[in-house]
């Protein structure tokens, strides 16, 4: 799922990096310079017979949602999964 505006976010993803260099411990590479807002529907598990499908239930539906934030948290992937290493209050 796009997000409609990914200007705010972008800009939000600038003005965090070098905050967030500077409290968490982050290999070079482990730090996204750029950024893709979206929502994931489905991850890697589903099978590619099944794409088709799921597709077809999706592709023309309208999706229109808004949600408001109050923490962002850092993940780390560990070969298998992706787990928060940090986390913090967005006033």
């Amino acid at each position: 799922v796009n997000v409609q505006d990914h200007r705010p976010l972008i800009t939000l993803h600038e003005d965090l990096l070098d905050i967030i260099s500077r409290l968490v411990d982050l290999k070079k590479h482990e730090i996204a310079s750029k950024i893709y807002p979206h929502l994931t529907i489905a991850t890697r598990d589903l099978k590619r017979t099944d794409f088709p499908q799921i597709w077809e239930m999706f592709e023309n539906r309208l999706y229109n949602s808004s949600f408001e934030a109050n923490e962002i948290s850092i993940f780390r992937h560990d070969g298998k999964l992706w787990n928060a290493i940090q986390s913090f209050q967005l006033n």
